[in-house]
């Protein structure tokens, strides 16, 4: 059913009462949204004044808290990938692609929406996320 069949059939006191109730939800998510914009704002800040790899760094140890279950059950995901690469690079039977290293999606879009795309920004970073984070990382030579 769509919004303008519902308010349709909706008696008087009852429409009067759905506008109010759409104004506050609406106020409500504007709120939140403003919220979401500040603290937006303040980790950008935080990435300028303390550094990219401070800023991993820090999310992964809050990742690792806050998202436990996840994290151990990405961490065997990645034990299984190790089992099956066809070589100690774990690179395609062609060499034409590498997996040098997989991060949960929701880690991953954390990271992208902070950091910008792409992550990680370069060779030099990828090569430092690799040794410091060896639990995402699928190949057996970096």
């Amino acid at each position: 059913m769509d919004i303008e069949k519902f308010e349709k059939n909706l008696t008087p006191t009852q429409k009067k009462m759905f506008e109010e109730d759409k104004k506050k939800i609406g106020k409500e998510l504007f709120l939140k949204t403003q919220k979401r914009i500040e603290e937006d704002k303040e980790i950008i800040r935080q990435i300028s004044l303390k550094g990219r790899k401070k800023f991993i760094e820090d999310s992964m140890t809050s990742y690792r808290a806050y998202y436990n279950a996840e994290y151990l059950e990405h961490c065997k995901y990645i034990r299984k990938l190790r089992s099956i690469q066809a070589n100690k690079y774990a690179s395609s039977p062609g060499d034409e692609f590498r997996l040098l290293f997989k991060l949960p999606a929701n880690l991953y879009k954390y990271f992208d929406r902070f950091l910008g795309h792409p992550f990680p920004q370069n060779e030099k970073e990828t090569k430092w996320f690799a040794k410091t984070f060896k639990e995402f990382v699928v190949a057996e030579k970096i």
